[in-house]
């Protein structure tokens, strides 16, 4: 799996830095020259401008207004031109830039009529434009010739997506627009955003290649997770973009805050499966059920808010979505902190802890300077990339141990299921041999019998010896092979000659093969092409030859064939069905996937007669 380069985070985060700072003292706005104003605050949605202007109503200063906004309330705000009346005329056109408001209307005489335009970021045909270079402001051209009373420009604006200080406004105008128009200080502003971008897409991307792959469902949310910060961190951004299919700017607002929610499912399930809480920390897996459930009930609730317009509701359950998730990510990973089992829970603990620090800056700094946190991203920016590279470390480490645990259990299968392959040969060419010895000794043939009960004593405890042990060196495999065959002989009065033949090219000492590998195919070829033979004329040969990177084994005899050999012409032939071919083919298949490790070849002459028997096996060395 790729990984991020360690020497190169350091650099990136010291870029993220340098590139944000000063941000917060850039404003685009400052080109403009800034106005006085005085605000009035009802709740009379009734009141006209008409009435504003004949009625002595009070206009007050920012200053004097100690409360924040509230979604209830209205508030006509009074923009004063007065000291600028010379200055307006050097221009017909000029651009009015103020804060961005939910719902607003602007006021002005056009033809000696009092009109209005709407300029909230809500209204359904919005006049104004947002400043692309500082998320806050908002333009709208207006006519030098525009004031009311010589004097006034007048706004109707309402506030209902979240509390705000009544000293965060300004006003200000200058004869060029500026929406578009981004300085240096203006791009340092965006480059951390569009960095994490970069990362959280390419890393949210490869884990869900990875989920697709291994089908692993933290990979999954791993993935989920990440996309949904990058949306969340950008969500300023999509606000100003007209191209997602919603004219609805209140609902496209409403589904981008509620990403919160999709995050903390998003990373409580990731959390499930990627520590395997339910089985490994059953508390914090119970503290992680409550919670999805209350997520899922808050997201229920706030769908009800936003349907039935109570915007009170829903800027508390903003505030109190990051209480929840700062909860129980205490309680959870708290306890896995406590109780910590192992490095994949450690590295778990360390990206949750920054990530959470980071959002702790996020949520409740600058809280009355910067209410919509636009200011304190680099916070998140940075505490959440560490969390997403520690994460990937972490699942790369996991699936790492995971893919070692099941190869080490994969290779003790082999050398159990090799051992009980083994022990199934063993008891079958020691029964064998017992049958040879009881057959000599009935035929009162004493010194054959003791020549080959010593022999066969010899060899039985070399195969005891052995019997840990799934492969042997080639030189000690030949060695059983010749006793054997020497005992075999003997047995059957010299029924047959035998010769094993070795390339120059292989190593005996050092080549390694599996345990009595070819003893089952010796002992068919001698009792099921050899013996049946009639005549003197009986061979056995073996050669080992290498090929390649290959061991090449050949057993051939000139007996009487694989299709004379089905009669059981002969006595030995009699003898209850050998397990001992079968057992080796299925050995030799756990050697490796080629199909021909093992290859049987009838020989025949001309004539289609049968010459014996070839037996090739294949061996890795």
């Amino acid at each position: 799996m790729p990984k991020p380069s360690i020497n190169l985070i350091p650099l990136v985060f010291l870029t993220l830095t340098l590139s944000w700072s000063g941000v917060a003292q850039n404003d685009s706005l400052i080109q403009g020259k800034t106005l006085p104003f005085k605000i009035l605050k009802t709740t009379d949605d009734a009141l006209t401008i008409d009435a504003i202007l004949k009625s002595k109503y009070h206009f007050a200063l920012p200053s004097e207004f100690n409360q924040k906004t509230h979604p209830d309330d209205i508030y006509w705000i009074q923009v004063d031109f007065e000291k600028e009346l010379a200055q307006l005329n050097m221009y017909d056109l000029w651009h009015l830039k103020f804060n961005s408001y939910d719902y607003g209307k602007l006021f002005y005489i056009d033809n000696g009529a009092i009109h209005e335009k709407s300029i909230g970021k809500f209204d359904a045909h919005t006049k104004s434009e947002k400043v692309k270079s500082n998320k806050y402001f908002s333009e709208i051209p207006f006519d030098s010739g525009a004031l009311i009373q010589g004097r006034f420009l007048y706004l109707k604006i309402k506030r209902i997506t979240f509390f705000e200080q009544l000293g965060n406004w300004s006003f200000s105008y200058s004869p060029t627009a500026i929406k578009n128009i981004y300085s240096w200080n203006d791009f340092k502003a965006f480059l951390p955003i569009y960095i994490f971008t970069g990362v959280s897409a390419v890393m949210s991307l490869l884990m869900f290649l990875f989920f697709v792959y291994l089908r692993r469902l933290e990979f999954l949310f791993n993935s989920l997770y990440v996309f949904g910060l990058l949306i969340y961190l950008m969500k300023d951004e999509l606000l100003m973009f007209t191209g997602l299919g919603l004219d609805n700017e209140l609902l496209k607002s409403w589904m981008l805050e509620n990403i919160v929610i999709f995050i903390g499912l998003c990373y409580m399930s990731f959390m499930i499966y990627y520590l395997n809480l339910k089985k490994e920390y059953p508390f914090a897996y119970k503290v992680l059920e409550i919670s999805i459930v209350i997520h899922i009930a808050i997201f229920v609730v706030d769908l009800f808010f936003y349907y039935f317009e109570f915007y009170l509701g829903r800027i508390y359950i903003l505030k109190i979505i990051p209480i929840l998730d700062s909860t129980t990510a205490f309680l959870s990973v708290g306890y896995i902190f406590l109780y910590n089992k192992n490095i994949i829970s450690t590295l778990f603990v360390l990206g949750s802890m920054i990530f959470m620090t980071s959002v702790a800056g996020y949520f409740y700094l600058n809280n009355d300077s910067d209410p919509l946190r636009y200011y304190n991203k680099l916070y998140m920016i940075i505490g959440s990339t560490i969390e997403i590279t520690i994460f990937a470390l972490g699942l790369t480490y996991k699936i790492f141990m995971e893919n070692t645990e099941r190869l080490k259990f994969q290779e003790e299968a082999f050398i159990n299921k090799t051992k009980a392959l083994r022990a199934q040969i063993n008891p079958h060419f020691i029964f064998n041999s017992l049958n040879s010895i009881q057959h000599l000794i009935t035929k009162n043939n004493k010194v054959s019998a003791l020549k080959y009960l010593s022999k066969f004593g010899r060899l039985t405890r070399n195969i005891l010896e052995s019997s840990f042990e799934t492969n042997t060196t080639l030189d000690e495999e030949i060695k059983l092979l010749t006793d054997y065959l020497e005992l075999e002989s003997l047995r059957f009065d010299n029924a047959f000659s035998y010769k094993i033949d070795i390339d120059e090219a292989l190593d005996p000492v050092e080549i390694q093969i599996p345990f009595m590998i070819l003893q089952p195919f010796v002992e068919n070829a001698i009792i099921h092409g050899l013996l049946p033979k009639k005549g003197n004329n009986k061979q056995l040969l073996i050669n080992f030859k290498k090929e390649g990177s290959t061991m090449i084994c050949e057993v051939e005899d000139n007996g009487v064939g694989r299709q004379m050999a089905k009669l059981r012409l002969h006595i030995y032939q009699k003898e209850k069905k050998s397990r001992g071919l079968e057992v080796t083919k299925q050995r030799l298949e756990s050697i490796g996937e080629n199909a021909e490790n093992l290859q049987i070849i009838d020989k025949v002459d001309e004539e289609n007669n049968p010459l014996g028997t070839k037996v090739i096996i294949r061996i890795p060395v």
